[in-house]
């Protein structure tokens, strides 16, 4: 394409009431770039990498029509999308568009997907760019790259690409069944030193309880019963001796529902009776709690809905303490203390969910956490070990006694160790989902749009199952607004507006519900076709707008009749093409004050570090120089490399640097990769454009 079409033509792209959807896609190829920063930098970690290719421009773009409205309302443009907040300084339009007195309230509405629209302008502006043109333009973006606080601009086109964790969720069946699992295989086994610890911490409390009315633990203000730390315990080893089942204790969060603040003078059944308290449980006594560094246990008593009773008879329905019907009986401010979600019989702590629901959000799935849980475990009880054998030494006992083995992690007569597997870690957090729904979805429908990006998501739909083999969606509609919150999602069958109307309804019912003011503005990748669909669902979007007729003077980008396309396959052909390009740099008015614009892409298989095209333009002829057979620097067309490296030659387009990068690396080149370490002549398309969007 033209260099210079494209220079006078993003100058006119402006926000508007349905504007295209702000994007970091380039203009050649019509896909996003990964972002270099998901998933971590754990080996093997983030979804595979795909090899990208960046098709060559083969031939100008065909002509498209746009449609123009005119924003009658404030004396105000419609900002973009990611306009940055602070407004000390208005960036020009004037500088590319190349037609002084342009209308400021007229914005074009265009494709974002299709070619940029810009108007005809004289073949004598179209190849020179003056010195203070360039530094101006570049000026622009270094402005907006300091100053965007949301790095948008800055980010360039390392485009975030959304999707949902690799692990894919089995069925419910499953779940139940890895919960059972888990929890068989973690609970104490009889006359293990955990079992043994738990059965005499029982017996202590009950007479506590006897004697003061309250555990200890109460009494003190806390709710967990802590055994000696490992310092002290050793410390007395000197005298009592050596015995690692002291170190394998753990933590013991009581819960007695009957003696806590603000309890009830009686708890009720669902059948409306009182509860009597029922003793404690005795197989397992506690039940494990998983976390960080090391589980503990949570104990808690029984209540039993007594059918014995000779007045006010009960069903007979027996209660654990732990029982969500039993803990909202309790005052908000007391049960928010409670410590773990529970399963069938097991748990894990409230602060490991919370971590696995932020990292789960972040690609980091159950997977690799269960592995970090398993590996955080294992070195809290490496730290035991050796405090065990160094205090041995220390107090001199290897010589007086022989020192017994430090119980091994899995052992379950002693230490016992029980880290959550991958199964148990997901059925948690579909069950957690679950039970929250209603409260996410309640927070998201109170969300303001008033501003609002809109569009269909194909990538993450593989991960769903279906039927028979058969997708049962195939896309999802997104909105978000302003802040990136998402505000609606609906899975579709296809692409049709129709399947997305009634959400949308509810959207604009929900904005006027709770207060906010109705959406003004709605992004999108094809504003021609949607606007009228968009309307008609959101009528405040007609407010203040008039449409009429697209402009004469925004004439469609027309390829010149007289430009010679050449596809190049000969390494000496090539070289003489580019003389001739060098040649216009001499012939120039003043090689001091103006630059010559050539537009430029390359075609690259980044992991095969494979150069396979490069395209080179100017007004008067297009050039695609097959490259894929050059492997060497020293078959590198010197009169290319004097192109790319000269710095009275702006080389045009979208993500130039990084092709230049690409064609340093495959080939070896210094002489390309030290001219782009030092202010390099090189324009980008997609940043100028979306500068000029706010």
């Amino acid at each position: 394409m033209g260099p210079a079409a494209n220079a006078a033509g993003f100058a006119r792209s402006r926000g508007c009431r349905t504007a295209p959807r702000p994007t970091n896609e380039t203009l050649t190829t019509g896909k996003r770039k990964r972002s270099i920063n998901w998933g971590g930098k754990r080996a093997g970690s983030g979804r595979k990498r795909k090899i990208t290719v960046t098709r060559a421009v083969l031939s100008p773009p065909a002509p498209i029509s746009a449609a123009v409205v005119t924003y009658s309302g404030s004396a105000n443009m419609a900002s973009g999308f990611f306009a940055p907040r602070m407004q000390t300084r208005v960036v020009g339009l004037d500088v590319l568009a190349g037609a002084p007195g342009t209308n400021p309230s007229t914005f074009l509405v265009e494709n974002s997907a299709s070619a940029q629209l810009t108007p005809s302008l004289p073949p004598a502006s179209l190849s020179h760019l003056t010195a203070a043109e360039y530094t101006h333009l570049s000026s622009e973006i270094n402005f907006i790259q300091n100053h965007d606080e949301h790095a948008d601009i800055a980010s360039g086109f390392q485009d975030t690409q959304e999707g949902l964790a690799d692990e894919t969720l089995e069925s419910p069946d499953n779940f139940a069944s890895a919960a059972q699992r888990e929890a068989q295989s973690s609970e104490p086994i009889v006359n293990s030193a955990l079992q043994q610890y738990l059965v005499a911490t029982l017996e202590r409390l009950g007479k506590q309880i006897k004697k003061h009315g309250q555990p200890d633990c109460y009494r003190r203000g806390d709710f967990i019963i802590r055994p000696k730390h490992a310092i002290f315990i050793l410390h007395d080893a000197a005298r009592t001796g050596l015995a690692s089942d002291y170190l394998c204790h753990r933590d013991i969060f009581v819960w007695l529902p009957a003696l806590l603040p603000g309890a009830p003078e009686a708890f009720k059944c669902t059948c409306g009776k009182r509860l009597s308290k029922n003793g404690y449980n005795d197989n397992p006594v506690a039940r494990r709690v998983k976390s960080l560094p090391a589980d503990y246990f949570l104990l808690t008593n029984r209540f039993l809905c007594d059918s014995a009773r000779q007045t006010d008879t009960g069903c007979g329905t027996s209660w654990q303490g732990t029982d969500p019907h039993i803990i909202a009986q309790l005052p908000r401010w007391v049960s928010i203390a409670f410590p773990a979600y529970l399963s069938a019989s097991g748990a894990i702590d409230k602060g490991i969910m919370s971590q696995m629901c932020k990292t789960f959000a972040t690609r980091f799935g159950p997977s690799p956490f269960a592995e970090m849980m398993a590996e955080l475990q294992r070195k809290h009880h490496s730290e035991l070990e050796l405090m065990y054998f160094d205090a041995a030494r220390y107090q001199n006992l290897y010589g007086s006694q022989q020192i017994p083995p430090f119980s091994a992690f899995d052992d379950p007569l002693h230490y016992a160790g029980s880290p959550p597997s991958t199964h148990y870690l997901k059925a948690l957090f579909v069950e957690w989902v679950t039970a929250h729904r209603p409260f996410i979805e309640r927070a998201q429908a109170c969300l303001p749009a008033d501003i609002m990006k809109v569009d269909h998501t194909f990538h993450y739909l593989k991960y769903m199952g279906g039927l028979n083999g058969q997708r049962i969606h195939e896309a999802s509609y997104t909105n978000v607004n302003q802040f990136e919150e998402i505000r609606s999602l609906a899975l579709v069958p296809s692409k049709s507006l129709l399947y997305v109307a009634e959400t949308l309804q509810g959207v604009v019912k929900g904005l006027q519900k709770n207060g906010h003011p109705p959406c003004s503005i709605v992004y999108t990748d094809s504003p021609q076709t949607e606007h009228q669909f968009h309307e008609k669902i959101t009528p405040s979007l007609l407010k203040n707008v008039q449409h009429i007729l697209p402009s004469q003077s925004s004439i469609p980008f027309k390829p010149s009749k007289d430009m010679k396309v050449f596809f190049v396959e000969d390494a000496a052909f090539m070289d003489q093409l580019c003389a001739d390009i060098l040649q216009q740099v001499d012939l120039s008015p003043s090689s001091h004050s103006s630059h010559l614009l050539v537009a430029f892409d390359v075609q690259v298989i980044p992991l095969a570090s494979s150069v396979q095209a490069i395209q080179l333009c100017t007004p008067q002829i297009n050039i695609v120089f097959k490259t894929s057979h050059i492997h060497s620097q020293k078959h590198f067309p010197a009169a290319l490399r004097a192109i790319l490296t000269s710095q009275s030659i702006i080389k045009l387009g979208c993500q130039v640097k990084q092709g230049l990068l690409e064609i340093a690396k495959c080939y070896n080149d210094n002489e390309i990769q030290v001219s782009l370490e030092s202010n390099p002549a090189i324009l980008e398309i997609g940043l100028h454009s979306k500068l000029k969007e706010q």
